[in-house]
């Protein structure tokens, strides 16, 4: 395991290759806003959604290819590690974990894999995809020093797979927020979605994706409808799973009470 001085805060290398904001993105945003300056980087893909909003803020941030599979990501690492001097790399994704278990080899730097979300419940466990991205997460440990969860179903999944208790650490996900800048005015809100003054409303925002369970939230809301009929749902996201829920709600007929 890589020594680093206690005494001090160590230089950080975030990786994260995904093109699309998520949640993740906010965690990873609060981290290096809220960090002390110069102490955490974040490295990415030129079009990735955390580099343009990394770009719009002023924090720093490397650009170190242009997609998922470029295989000028390993040069750029390497490089980067070197001449930055980092010396811990956090890896957010299984695409940013495969290229960083690689840097980490050439380096000798710390590897932590941060896991946002366990791939057999993110793409269900029959899902070719979870069990290849299981399987790259687990074949690309020989160097791994510590993984990082931010859910305890998570830790659970690592330790079902054979990873050391004394190997996980669970920081559950948290971002800064103003109060200040949160609208409490509601009334712009039921004007655009033509709701009436006595509704009472529900939100959820995430990823429109299996994981996230809106089936069953909207399956709360059918069993809701009778007893609380002024109860409105409104569903915040974009993904995969969108027209599924816009159909099981018309099958619902539930829509005056889910919009998505």
């Amino acid at each position: 395991m890589s020594q680093i001085d206690s005494g001090s805060f160590p230089k950080v290398l975030m990786v994260d290759l995904s093109l699309k904001y998520g949640g993740s993105t906010s965690r990873a945003l609060a981290l290096i806003q809220n960090s002390p300056p110069g102490k955490i980087a974040l490295a990415g893909l030129k079009s990735g959604a955390i580099v343009q909003e990394m770009q719009r803020l002023g924090l720093p941030v490397h650009i170190i290819g242009t997609y998922k599979t470029d295989p000028r990501i390993l040069l750029n690492l390497v490089k980067l590690i070197r001449v930055e001097k980092y010396q811990i790399l956090d890896t957010q994704n299984i695409q940013s974990k495969f290229w960083g278990s690689f840097a980490s080899l050439f380096t000798r730097i710390g590897l932590i894999s941060t896991i946002n979300s366990w791939y057999a419940n993110e793409h269900g466990r029959a899902s070719l995809k979870g069990r290849i991205y299981t399987a790259l997460e687990l074949l690309t440990n020989l160097n791994l020093d510590l993984y990082i969860t931010v859910s305890e179903k998570d830790r659970n999944a690592l330790i079902h797979s054979g990873i050391s208790k004394d190997r996980i650490r669970l920081i559950y996900n948290a971002i800064t927020l103003t109060p200040a800048s949160i609208l409490r005015d509601s009334e712009w809100l039921r004007q655009k979605f033509n709701l009436s003054k006595d509704a009472l409303i529900c939100s959820a925002a995430g990823r429109l994706v299996p994981v996230k369970g809106y089936d069953i939230l909207i399956e709360a809301i059918k069993q809701l409808e009778h007893k609380v009929p002024k109860l409105v749902c409104l569903l915040v996201g974009e993904g995969e799973c969108r027209a599924q829920l816009e159909e099981q709600i018309k099958r619902y007929k539930l829509d005056r009470k889910s919009v998505v």
